[in-house]
């Protein structure tokens, strides 16, 4: 990696110093412009989902349960950690392992159909 590195400082990295993981990942920064295009992907029909709590239909509208279950998550990755459907913090307990590594406590969030409606699961 010092190799590629130093081949490529000045012209791919901007002359500054990446961050490697060891393994697979090299961090850098460097200022570029970027345009993004933002389009619409899908359509969460609620419609669905009350038809499948009222009974009227037997498969979960999973894609509307998927956009609930990112509304429900919206508030706390304000304060917290996220990764994946877990949420993490340094407030709810850390345990340092060695060698500059540690553990926080999170917990894990998901949004469930149950037969009484929906159910915000948090273990």
């Amino acid at each position: 990696m010092k190799s590629l590195v130093s081949s490529y400082k000045h012209s791919h990295l901007g002359s500054l110093l990446p961050a490697y993981d060891g393994r697979e990942s090299l961090y850098s920064w460097k200022e570029r412009k970027f345009i993004v295009v933002i389009k619409f992907a899908s359509h969460a029909d609620m419609h669905h989902l009350r038809s499948f709590l009222e009974g009227k239909h037997a498969e979960v509208p999973q894609e509307a349960l998927n956009a609930l279950d990112i509304v429900m998550r919206q508030s706390p990755t304000s304060r917290y950690i996220p990764v994946k459907q877990s949420l993490y913090s340094r407030e709810l307990g850390e345990q340092t392992i060695g060698g500059g590594l540690a553990a926080h406590r999170g917990f894990y969030q998901s949004l469930r159909p149950t037969q009484m409606g929906l159910s915000l699961n948090i273990v």
